[in-house]
């Protein structure tokens, strides 16, 4: 795995580069990649630091979700529903509102 290879045409160890090697390797990373210890001796060194970068990133990125994610059930749902589209922070708004509904009932109101 050279990502290396694709910058060739770039002047050498530019800053555009270096953003474009830490782009590549985090897209790769949160693709569920990962490298080898061999992988991992062959590459240059911009592509270890771009991969040092780009983990650094995601690792902080899955850090924030997590804390955020554990201030209560709406964050939660709001964090998964990058992965379910929004269906569980739906299902949770759903809830709250018949619970609502549900309480003023009970006490004679109008909902």
């Amino acid at each position: 795995m050279k990502l290396l290879k694709k910058y060739l045409t770039v002047e050498a160890d530019s800053e555009a580069m270096r953003a474009s090697l830490v782009r590549d390797a985090e897209n790769f990373l949160r693709a569920g990649g990962s490298l080898t210890l061999s992988d991992w001796i062959d590459l240059h060194e911009l592509e270890k630091a771009a991969f040092i970068a780009a983990n650094d990133r995601v690792r902080a990125e899955s850090i924030c979700l997590q804390a955020f994610a554990n201030r209560g059930p709406i964050q939660t749902a709001t964090v998964a529903s990058v992965f379910d589209g929004g269906d569980s922070l739906n299902e949770i708004m759903l809830n709250m509102i018949a619970d609502q509904v549900s309480s003023e009932l009970a006490r004679g109101g109008q909902a």
